[in-house]
């Protein structure tokens, strides 16, 4: 079944986890020479640079190996009984310079690891590697480097966060899953992948592999792994294996989002919806409008009754010690149909903030909830959102189209037919204080 040398592996993306058994001459003693740290587990001797970043970690990646070589051996109902070298490297680049490798991001030869230091999903395909050379060949049938990439893939059943049958099944639906015979086939299975540089090979050899160790006894998968024919191994030739393949795929659910990363990958362009990190941005795109749409009021004219509000190096300042809101007018001009947009700073104590079109649509944020009132009256209100002293909130209040609605940091949290009208805005505060950064209005 192997040789002394694989092919060398293509320069994509999947080279990370692909596996090289290198034929290095004996004069080159290569990572011994740097890698003079020892540490030891049950199975492993972990190898490392002394004075290096990777030599802090061992223990760490010692603890993990351990744990997915007890997973690969279960899985593959091998006796757990191999002693194994890792090598641990700072990042690729040391790994490729000590050992004189381009393009390469891991590797496993004979009963030797080499990977990055923290990388658990480079290192327990490789670790697969090393446990599955250990198989005695079965048959003569030949087999390239789907075989030992697949299972590989297959034992971590998610590769970079993917199920491996997602990546099947999504180059089923598009009618671009090559038939096994073509992959299985290939001479150099390398040089093959090299001729399609966006088809993920690996996952999709990952994809065959788990649905054979799901689907069939393990003994029969390691036969087949190891050079018997499909048709000694699980008593149905190839062709009819691969049916039942593709019929799981066809049953499997392809999440959205997962779709979206493929897709990505694939090279279209598509993005993931990006949660904004300024509430404001949150707002749907006709509310948000452009930039020219809003006008800053944080200098209009401040009229405070009870001298609650008042104007500071450009911020504006409420502050009270009554439960009983205190409002201030903002601006002299009366709003209709349109929104106010007011950042709050509130303070730790603070009870409550609210923000109002004059006197007959007021959207009031306390520690109770969020509450909607028309003059007086209270009409509509929520718990999703309180206020939350010492930590900034944004709020809208709109009215148009009828509805007047309240909007805390990005959210509408009431909506409500509108029963007010005209008025200036307001700003209100209630037991404590807060600082108030801008307040813009937009007319609708």
């Amino acid at each position: 079944m192997r040789t002394t040398q694989w092919p060398s592996r293509p320069k994509t993306s999947l080279a990370v986890l692909a596996l090289i058994l290198l034929a290095v001459p004996t004069a080159w003693a290569g990572p011994e020479q740097t890698h003079t740290g020892v540490y030891k587990t049950e199975h492993f001797e972990i190898r490392y640079r002394p004075g290096s970043r990777a030599g802090a970690a061992v223990e760490r990646d010692g603890a993990r190996a351990e744990r997915d070589l007890a997973r690969i051996c279960r899985q593959l109902d091998v006796a757990n009984d191999g002693r194994y070298r890792l090598f641990l490297y700072d990042d690729s680049a040391e790994l490729g310079a000590i050992n004189k490798l381009t393009g390469v991001g891991a590797f496993a030869a004979g009963k030797d690891v080499h990977t990055p230091f923290g990388d658990d999903q480079t290192r327990a395909h490789e670790i697969a590697h090393v446990v599955t050379a250990r198989l005695p060949k079965s048959g003569d049938e030949p087999r390239n480097m789907f075989f030992p990439d697949g299972i590989s893939n297959a034992l971590l059943e998610h590769v970079h966060g993917i199920p491996v049958h997602a990546v099947a099944k999504f180059y089923r639906m598009r009618k671009q899953l090559p038939p096994l015979a073509e992959m299985t086939g290939a001479k150099d299975f390398y040089a093959w992948l090299r001729k399609r540089p966006r088809f993920n090979g690996y996952d999709v050899a990952a994809s065959w592999f788990r649905f054979l160790l799901d689907a069939y006894d393990v003994k029969s998968v390691k036969a087949y792994y190891t050079g018997t024919p499909p048709a000694e191994a699980f008593g149905q030739p190839l062709s009819v294996l691969e049916k039942a393949w593709h019929e799981h795929l066809d049953g499997f659910a392809l999440r959205k989002e997962v779709e979206l990363l493929l897709r990505k990958k694939a090279g279209e362009d598509v993005r993931f919806d990006r949660y904004a990190l300024d509430p404001f941005l949150r707002l749907p795109a006709d509310l948000r409008g452009k930039p020219k749409d809003w006008k800053d009021v944080t200098s209009a004219r401040l009229k405070s009754s009870d001298k609650a509000w008042s104007r500071e190096k450009g911020v504006l300042r409420g502050t009270t010690k009554s439960m009983h809101w205190s409002w201030s007018e903002l601006g002299t001009k009366a709003l209709g149909d349109g929104a106010i947009h007011v950042q709050f700073e509130p303070a730790a104590r603070c009870v409550g903030v609210a923000v109002s079109f004059g006197q007959a649509t007021r959207a009031l944020l306390t520690n109770a909830g969020t509450f909607l009132y028309f003059g007086d009256h209270q009409r509509a209100g929520s718990r999703a959102e309180v206020l939350r002293g010492g930590r900034p909130v944004q709020m809208v209040l709109v009215q148009r189209d009828g509805q007047a609605q309240i909007w805390v940091d990005g959210v509408k949290v009431v909506e409500r037919a509108l029963e007010g009208g005209k008025g200036v805005p307001l700003l209100g505060i209630a037991g404590g204080a807060t600082v108030v950064r801008a307040v813009r209005i937009r007319r609708l």
